[in-house]
């Protein structure tokens, strides 16, 4: 569809046609819409498409990096035995399930 025949079905005038297509102009939602129905064309054609979204099993396992990283650090911070032997007590009281 040429850029005249665009501004004839949206009311606009072929300039404001051109801004928008050399981007000196923004389109609102709304204006977005109205070309995707000149265009017949559905509005996410205009958009790149997203990353899939993580999987739960990948963010769960993210977490769980995070904890094993954070708890590393305060047992390595740890200079008392008391204070070591009360980290092992913890961690296995939470058994192989948690770790």
């Amino acid at each position: 569809m040429t850029q005249e025949a665009l501004s004839e079905k949206l009311g606009l005038t072929f300039q404001q046609v051109q801004k928008y297509e050399a981007g000196r102009s923004r389109l609102s939602a709304g204006r977005l819409r109205d070309v995707a129905i000149a265009l017949s064309k559905p509005i996410n054609y205009f958009y790149e498409p997203f990353p899939a979204a993580p999987q739960v099993r990948d963010l769960e396992r993210a977490r769980i990096g995070l904890l094993k990283r954070e708890a590393k650090k305060l047992v390595d911070s740890l200079e008392r035995a008391d204070d070591l032997e009360a980290a092992i007590q913890v961690l296995t009281a939470l058994g192989p399930s948690h770790r």
